[in-house]
């Protein structure tokens, strides 16, 4: 089972929500650019991007690819540990706030939990 937190839109509640799974990322580790462009987070593509051209400008070929490798173990930690607060920072950024956390088997399941819970099935 794993926890699922519901951030809802402040003004138009329990009509536009969105679930983000607590825990490690592993999607957003493998794939961190990727991640962050489908979860809309440009600031943290453009962040990575950045880097990772910081790093090609300062090639050094003896030193380069242990670097490389650094920068690819470090990012893929940073993804995987803080993916959830990086999603929950740029959803209360978009004004939304935390309705509630649900503990679910799947997505599917947090969100029929959720939905019960605020009476939308009957």
């Amino acid at each position: 089972m794993h926890l699922y937190s519901i951030y809802v839109r402040s003004e138009s509640k329990n009509s536009d929500f969105i679930i983000i799974k607590q825990g490690f990322s592993v999607w957003g580790s493998i794939f961190n650019f990727f991640w962050a462009i489908y979860h809309k987070m440009w600031i943290v593509a453009t962040f990575v991007i950045m880097v990772n051209f910081a790093i090609i400008l300062i090639y050094d070929a003896e030193k380069f690819s242990m670097i490389e490798y650094f920068k690819y173990v470090i990012q893929f930690f940073i993804f995987g540990f803080f993916a959830t607060e990086l999603r929950e920072f740029y959803a209360e950024k978009q004004g939304m706030v935390l309705d509630d956390i649900i503990l679910a088997n799947s997505e599917e399941d947090a969100e029929s939990k959720y939905m019960m819970r605020i009476g939308a099935y009957f």
